[in-house]
Formats: C-alpha cells, sequence, structure tokens
C-alpha cells in the first residue's frame, strides 16, 4: 500500500468536496464563511514534490483560497472535508513532523490533532471523517520487519478530534498479516470501505465493514493496484452505490478504471458486477 510499509512522503493530489448550506457566491472567495461544492487539494510548487500545501476553490477553479503555508520539506496530503464544510482534516509530512491536523475551511485556526502517537507508534496516516463528529484514520507500528518490510501494525482507529476517545476500528486479528487504511464513510452514513493491504505479497482489495467493525465484505479481488478509490455520493440514479477504483485487466500491465457496487454482498457477486470505464491496453 502506498503509506502502510513507510511512512508516506510523495504527494497525492487529494480531491474533498465541502457539503455546506448554500450561500451566495460571486466574486473573490469568502473569508469567513465556506461555500458549497469546493474542493480541496494539496498544490506543488514545482515538479520535484519536495512539499505541498493545502488550496481551495469553486469547481470551476475561480475564488482559490490557500489553507495551510507553502513550507519547504512539508508536504500537507489526504485532505478530508467535514460533513458540515465546516473544517479540513489533512495529515502533514516532513523530516521534523509528521502527524494529523485540522484547519477550517477559510484558512483559520490551523492546529494539530494530538492522538498521542508515542514509540512504538510511528505515525498516523491516511485521515478521514466519519459522520457522527469522529475521525477515522491508520495508526502505524514499528519496527518494520515483518514480510516485505511491512509494519507489525497498521490498523484502523477512530478519534474525536480533539485526539481524545482512541478507539479500535479494524477487526482484531489482523495485525502482522493485514494493513487497512485510507477509510471512506458510505453516503448512507452505515458503513465505511477500506483498502486492505496484505503484508505477505503486497497486493491490495477494498472491503466493506460496519461501524462497529463487523459484517466485513470484500469487493474486489487482491492485487497490485486497487489502493485508489472514491466513492459516489449520489443518493440516487445509476452511481448510487458505486465506488471508482484504479485495477488492472487479467492480463494486462496498464492501469485502468472501473466501478464496483459497495452493497454486493459477496465477493463472486462483486466481481461480476464490475464494469471497467476504461481499456489502455498493454
Amino acid at each position: 500500500m502506498r503509506t502502510m510499509t513507510a511512512v508516506r512522503t510523495a504527494i497525492a493530489i487529494t480531491v474533498a468536496f465541502a457539503l455546506t448550506t448554500p450561500v451566495a457566491a460571486a466574486g473573490p472567495a469568502v473569508a469567513d464563511q465556506p461555500e458549497p461544492g469546493r474542493i480541496v487539494w494539496t498544490n506543488a510548487p514545482d515538479n520535484t514534490f519536495t512539499a505541498g500545501h493545502l488550496v481551495s476553490s469553486r469547481p470551476d477553479g475561480r475564488g482559490v483560497l490557500q489553507l495551510t503555508p507553502d513550507t519547504p520539506g512539508v508536504n500537507d496530503i489526504d485532505a478530508s472535508t467535514s460533513p458540515d464544510g465546516q473544517r479540513i482534516l489533512y495529515q502533514r509530512d516532513g523530516a521534523d513532523v509528521s502527524g494529523l491536523r485540522i484547519v477550517d475551511a477559510n484558512g483559520r485556526r490551523d492546529h494539530g490533532v494530538a492522538l498521542k502517537c508515542s514509540d512504538p507508534c510511528v505515525a498516523d496516516v491516511s485521515p478521514t471523517w466519519m459522520d457522527n463528529g469522529r475521525i477515522a484514520f491508520t495508526r502505524v507500528v514499528q519496527p518494520f520487519d515483518g514480510p516485505n518490510g511491512s509494519a507489525p501494525s497498521a490498523v484502523l482507529y477512530t478519534a474525536n478530534p480533539n485526539g481524545t476517545d482512541v478507539r479500535r476500528l479494524s477487526q482484531p486479528g489482523i495485525d502482522g498479516v493485514f494493513e487497512d487504511g485510507y477509510a471512506r464513510l458510505t453516503p448512507d452514513g452505515r458503513a465505511v470501505v477500506f483498502v486492505r493491504h496484505r503484508d505477505l505479497d503486497g497486493t491490495n482489495a477494498l472491503f466493506r465493514m460496519s461501524l462497529h467493525a463487523s459484517h466485513l465484505q470484500q469487493l474486489t479481488p487482491f492485487g497490485p493496484a486497487g489502493d485508489f478509490f472514491d466513492i459516489s455520493p449520489a443518493q440516487s440514479g445509476p452511481t448510487k452505490g458505486l465506488l471508482v477504483f484504479d485495477t488492472f485487466r487479467k492480463g494486462e500491465t496498464s492501469l485502468d478504471i472501473a466501478t464496483v457496487p459497495t452493497t454486493c454482498r459477496s465477493l463472486a457477486a462483486c466481481i461480476s458486477s464490475i464494469c471497467f470505464l476504461t481499456h489502455n491496453a498493454g
């Protein structure tokens, strides 16, 4: 997986849609109140990817607002917008600093989340918001002496946004065999979809489970890709209940994009429902 066996240092461009009450939107970005439907991403000032800061804008690119400072050697990545659109949760990586932070959607009150990650904990990474006011993230524990340099534990936890009441979310008994990360809440708020990485062979698969770590369902077969995905926010229509992910067609070496329902009830049913959107032969 992209971060589980070594804490992420490369930029990942992340988009998050703010779900806010509609306000009048024209001209420059509103400084005191977030606008509906703004997107958030990591802006790298050059192609060396040695630094990156968060910015937001309207979907048409207007009203750009810088949310975090541009600091040499520091990358702000994996932005996630709170359900009310008021706050942005993100991961900060740098040589001397690493951790989760929250900044208001107007760029103010940027502060760290005090999760108290201490040895043998190495880092808390890949954050996201839950719909009950809590956050979810992956806690990575050292030493990295497992298969392929994997961690003895890299699984999902939840906490309050102030860092208190840390609770394990991943099912027990998977540590050192699988790593869980990149959790995303389904639009109905009843389950999370996440990437499960298999340490032995370095492959990934997408899973769905309830918020109480029960009713686990594998959605895609284990393979070399599958660690980039997104869930449709649609409440109705043809994309309701679908997630889009990266994968390889059987026997080919070029990445493609496909969809799979988040609601299928067996791996066989999920596999038969996979629909490829691209065909990059190679």
